[in-house]
């Protein structure tokens, strides 16, 4: 069952930001403490875990830039198909779905637009549909569903296959889990300002169905 998200205010999408810098930076801490009094070898060890702490560090940072430049100043907008941009982020996201041997598909079609900035409109898409991407999902295709309804249209993803693995181990799908979750806050933060609605699944899973009113025309405006 997938629960509704709620729009996520600016203090919440930091928030999450920062968390995820945190995790990491204290990883790395401990990692280069135990370093100093361990042999040679389990200090190589270390050092490698340390790296890959710094590098889940870099990438908090990059969010973190990303989510203050969204908020920072208006960007332009105007009415945006919807499945043009679908269809981009699926081609821009193929080459990691190939790597982890996972066909990427798209079933369906939609008429929705949305007023909104078409770059932050594709990479709320990147986000959402490329936490199915962090690694060896599952063992058939992602498909992701676009529907046109009476009253709204919805994009979603679900896999075919029942079985469902991160392929992390638990420190590191910590860590990753929590850079996941700052992804998808800012994703919600862009569409729900925009007029559609998002809810993400609760167990974990990287589920999610987008909600557009068809007849609504809200503009994108970011509240403080």
């Amino acid at each position: 069952m997938i629960a509704a998200g709620q729009p996520r205010s600016s203090p919440d999408v930091l928030g999450r930001l920062l968390h995820s810098l945190c995790q990491p930076l204290t990883s790395l801490r401990c990692s280069l403490e135990l370093s100093l009094d361990e042999s040679i070898e389990r200090q190589e060890q270390n050092i490698a875990v340390a790296l890959e702490q710094a590098d889940r560090a870099i990438e908090s940072v990059q969010l973190i830039r990303e989510y203050l430049e969204l908020e920072r100043a208006p960007k332009p907008v105007q009415a945006v198909p919807v499945r043009p941009v679908v269809d981009a982020v699926l081609c821009q996201l193929s080459v990691v779905a190939e790597a982890h041997h996972i066909p990427l598909l798209a079933s369906g079609t939609t008429t929705a637009t949305l007023y909104v900035n078409e770059f932050w409109l594709q990479r709320a898409l990147r986000y959402l549909i490329g936490t199915w991407l962090q690694g060896p999902v599952c063992n058939k295709a992602v498909v992701v569903v676009m529907e046109d309804g009476a009253s709204e249209s919805s994009l979603s993803t679900y896999c075919l296959s029942s079985l469902y693995s991160d392929g992390l181990p638990s420190a590191a799908r910590a860590i990753a889990g929590h850079l996941q979750q700052a992804r998808l806050a800012i994703a919600q933060r862009v569409l729900e300002s925009a007029g559609a609605s998002v809810e993400l699944s609760p167990d974990g899973k990287p589920a999610f169905v987008i909600r557009i009113p068809q007849a609504k025309t809200t503009l994108h405006k970011l509240s403080a």
